[in-house]
Order: structure tokens, then sequence, then C-alpha cells
């Protein structure tokens, strides 16, 4: 009689999330199975890639910022390396105060010197670089950049396929089998699930108790024939240059209509802060129109961790907009936990809602 196959992880989604850790894990020997049905764009896929260290009206950093920000360069440039293709690029942020009040705040973080390294060159108010508006100033700011999350998920889509790891459908719930000391799915021998499904994790039959907030996201594709600064643009909203004419503008966010359906109000909203970023702004066409699901959560942190009444069921979800900041250095840490039972940070653990799940 053949042997049950076995595997050490089965991760659900292949978003941004699932591929680092699928990655890291792989690097570390273990077999991997990837359940995702590879249908249309995900959140990770249509995302600009945004990395954006210093962030909100108060210009906060956190405290694992930096941390992040050398974990995500590390792995990016690893799998550049590996593919010899290029996926995440360094690029300088010129952000845009949008009243008296941010500049003062501002005035205030430049002296801390746990900032030392981010904030360059001031710009002064009723100065015009790239023909912007500005009446309050502004300052450009280092550790920033964008990933081509597309391009990035495509080739790791490809990996894993001809590495025979990558299964294209949906999760089928029902098959899998909680009993110990394995689970089983469809016959195979698991040591652990990892649900990475993005904002589907509320229809989890063993997650969705955790509080995800979640919100839609929509991101316009111009091209236009017009001069575009070299920096991206951040006034509340964003500017991503791109090379060949090409830019993208985002990102809305929208709370009670949550649906992946572009809607006129959000590209009549980007086009308009278009307009109004620049004194004279030039035409622009727009390309493409995307909308998706960020899986944002109620304290802002990630789910990180095991499931409370079933050691071999986890989640490493709930990155939102800061995935491609934060997902590699959170990836590294939940792989050795993992594998070397290594404590996770406990602002990202679960069990800091086990209470919620038990009074539930």
């Amino acid at each position: 009689m053949s042997k049950a196959p076995r595997v050490d992880f089965m991760i659900v989604g292949q978003g941004l999330a699932g591929s680092i850790l699928a990655w890291l894990l792989i690097g570390q020997n273990q077999r991997v199975i990837i359940c995702d049905p590879s249908i249309g764009d995900s959140a990770s896929r249509i995302a600009a890639g945004i990395v954006n260290p210093i962030t909100g009206k108060r210009f906060v950093k956190a405290a694992v910022t930096s941390l992040c920000l050398e974990h995500a360069l590390l792995i990016y440039r690893q799998i550049e390396a590996f593919f010899g293709q290029r996926f995440y690029y360094q690029k300088p942020l010129l952000r845009l105060f949008n009243d008296a009040e941010e500049h003062s705040n501002w005035l205030k973080r430049r002296s801390d010197g746990d900032y030392a390294g981010y904030f360059g060159n001031s710009l002064e108010p009723g100065s015009h670089p790239f023909d912007l508006r500005n009446k309050f100033g502004g300052y450009e700011q280092y550790g920033s950049g964008y990933l081509d999350c597309r391009g990035l998920l495509d080739t790791l889509q490809n990996y894993f396929s001809n590495q025979g790891v990558l299964i294209p459908e949906t999760m089928d719930f029902d098959a899998i089998r909680l009993t110990k000391p394995a689970i089983t799915w469809r016959g195979t021998i698991l040591r652990k699930i990892i649900f990475c499904e993005g904002f589907q994790a509320i229809q989890n039959p063993w997650f969705a108790w955790l509080p995800f907030q979640i919100s839609k996201g929509e991101i316009l594709s111009l091209n236009t024939a017009g001069r575009l600064p070299e920096a991206i643009i951040n006034q509340g909203r964003w500017l991503l240059p791109l090379p060949n004419q090409k830019f993208r503008l985002g990102a809305t966010y929208e709370r009670t209509q949550l649906d992946t359906t572009p809607s006129t109000e959000a590209r009549q909203s980007l086009l308009k802060f278009h307009q109004d970023l620049f004194i004279n702004a030039s035409p622009a066409t727009v390309v493409k129109h995307d909308a998706g699901i960020r899986p944002g959560t109620l304290d802002k942190k990630p789910f990180i961790g095991s499931h409370p009444a079933n050691e071999y069921l986890s989640i490493f979800n709930g990155f939102g907009s800061t995935g491609v900041l934060k997902i590699p250095y959170y990836a590294e840490q939940f792989t050795r936990h993992l594998l070397q039972a290594a404590p996770l940070p406990a602002s990202v653990n679960i069990n800091r809602y086990y209470a919620r799940y038990s009074s539930g």
C-alpha cells in the first residue's frame, strides 16, 4: 500500500503575503503547496506597490519601519538576483503639505534623530518644482520606492507552477480534515495550513472572528505627453511616475461599497487630484482603472499566528496598504516561528484577540 503524500505547509492565497512566505519556506527546504485559483486581479496585483516609511499628518515612522525597509530590500533583491529581473525601484518621494499644521508638525519631527536619513531638502511655500501647486511647502523624503507587484507575482506564479507546488483552485474548506496528530487535504497529510487570503479571510470558517477592517481602493493608470516629476508625489493621495510617459494615480478609500467594480466617482476624484496637483496639468489619457479590496485590521497591525483551538491552522494576513514594506520582515519572523519556534512579535500575534474568539 502506498503511503499518503506529506507536505509541510499548505499556503492558501498567492498574493504578496502568500508568495513571499512560500518563497522563504521553500528556501528553507520545506515542502510547500499553494492553493490559489489564479484568476482575476487580486489587491496585490493591482497595487501600485509604493513604499512610504513616513506617514500621516504627524509624519510617523513606526518602531519597526527601519527593520522592515532593510528586510524588504534584502528579500526583493534576492528574488531579483534569482530571476535576473528588476522588481523593486528606489525612488525619492516629494511630500507636499496640505495645510500649515502639517508644515508645523514636520518642522518638529525633522529634529528627531530617529528620523535621520529620511528627510531631505525642504520645499519652500510658493515654489513650484515640476509646475506643482505648493501653497504650504513640502520636503523630499528618502527610503521610499515602489514594487512592480504584478511583475513579481506573475514571475513567482510561473515559478511555483513550474515547481509543481501551485494548485490553481479555490480552497475547498470541506476537503480539510482536522484530525490529530496531523491534518489532511484530499488525502495529503499536512503539517500546517497557513491562510493568506487577503480580504476573503472575512469568510474563512476559522479566522472570520478576527476584526478585519477592509476597504475598497481604486487606482488609475495613465499616459501623458507632458513632463513628469522624477519623484513620487504625495499629498494625501499620490502620483507615481513610471517609464515611457506613464504614471499612476491613487488611491481612494471606500468602506461601504465593498466591491471590485471601478466607480465613476473614484475616477473623477482621482482626475481632479491630478488637475489640482499642477498649475498647468498636461493632458493625460486613462488606460486602466483598477479596484481592489485591502485587508486592513482594527488596530492597523497584521494578523499572524495560530488558531486558538487548532495549532495546525495559521494565518498570515492583514497588511492593508503597507504590505510591500512589511510583508518581507514579518514573513521572516513567521518563518523562524514555524521552523524554530521563535516567538512572534506580540504586536502582530493574533493571541492578542484570543479573548474575542472565546467570547464569541
